[in-house]
């Protein structure tokens, strides 16, 4: 008897786990980019560096939200807040690991797009006393 209400308590915590870990299950994408250009810099260097098909894949940037919440995908669900300034939307790492700057073409009449469409980002990462900053585009963002 005990064997099996330990095994139904098992199966009901695995299922537990499973769908509170699905993707998808109350989240929504906000934007999910793929960078081209990785600018590193540190107090002796600074380079940039054009990203191929497999490492835009691999530096991909994803925000999601959540029950209300921002959360930076990408980089192990870290809190947001998130700005409207002009233009821009701004997604900050409230722990202060670095922010997401946006901008949608779209909106914008066409004398202020230089011939940029979709959406556009720049994604700031601080890591010691170092920064990386990844440019990239996205084919949309519902904020």
């Amino acid at each position: 008897m005990l064997r099996h209400v330990v095994r139904s308590l098992v199966f009901i915590g695995l299922l537990f786990f499973v769908f509170q870990t699905t993707p998808g299950a109350a989240q929504n994408i906000v934007i999910d980019g793929t960078p081209s250009k990785k600018a590193s810099v540190d107090a002796n260097e600074a380079r940039l560096d054009a990203l191929d098909a497999t490492q835009s894949n691999d530096f991909r940037m994803r925000i999601i939200k959540k029950d209300g919440q921002y959360l930076w995908a990408s980089r192990g669900n870290k809190p947001l807040t998130h700005v409207v300034s002009g233009v821009f939307h701004i997604f900050f790492d409230t722990t202060g690991g670095g922010y997401v700057k946006i901008i949608d073409w779209g909106p914008l009449p066409p004398s202020m797009k230089e011939n940029n469409t979709g959406v556009s980002y720049f994604e700031f990462i601080s890591s010691g006393m170092k920064t990386i900053t990844y440019f990239g585009k996205a084919d949309a963002f519902t904020p």
